[in-house]
């Protein structure tokens, strides 16, 4: 075989795929000298997805239902109701969207209740009252222990009997 026959076939194989130190190895040449080639190679080796890939989807089990419901248990609602008569209002009335201070007033206490007793946390406390964000009823529960504070302050100046 001459030199030019090996120059070929390594060029043969690197148009197929090989690299140029292993196409030089098989067709007993120098891989300087192969890689100096002008070699077209392809551009991009066609991708076709090996068995593993082709086989169809299984369907996921069902999933299991959450840990914590989204609708509070009696004890949350008893203590929003306690609340709620302390105001003159109903457990409704505190629950709902509403920003008439009175009612305002209120929630914020319930939240504050209801975080203190049972430990919830904010986001599990926002989906009780209506699906609230849990920075707002962060914001909610600190107005309300500022409230309770302004209060406490007045009564030791001697301001409020």
């Amino acid at each position: 075989m001459t030199t030019s026959a090996h120059y070929s076939m390594a060029m043969d194989l690197m148009r197929s795929g090989v690299p140029v130190q292993a196409a030089a190895a098989m067709a007993g040449v120098s891989s300087i000298s192969v890689a100096a080639l002008p070699v077209s190679r392809p551009s991009r080796p066609s991708y076709v997805p090996g068995p593993r890939f082709c086989q169809p989807v299984k369907s996921l089990p069902p999933r299991e239902p959450t840990r914590h419901p989204t609708t509070p248990h009696d004890a949350v609602i008893a203590t929003v109701e306690s609340v709620a008569r302390r105001y003159g209002l109903s457990a409704r009335e505190v629950l709902e969207k509403c920003n008439k201070r009175h009612r305002a007033y209120a929630r914020h206490q319930a939240m504050a209740e209801v975080q203190a007793r049972f430990g919830l946390s904010l986001p599990r406390i926002g989906a009780i009252f209506g699906g609230m964000h849990h920075t707002t009823v962060m914001e909610g529960i600190e107005r309300h222990h500022a409230r309770v504070l302004w209060g406490e302050l007045l009564i030791a100046a001697g301001g409020v009997r």
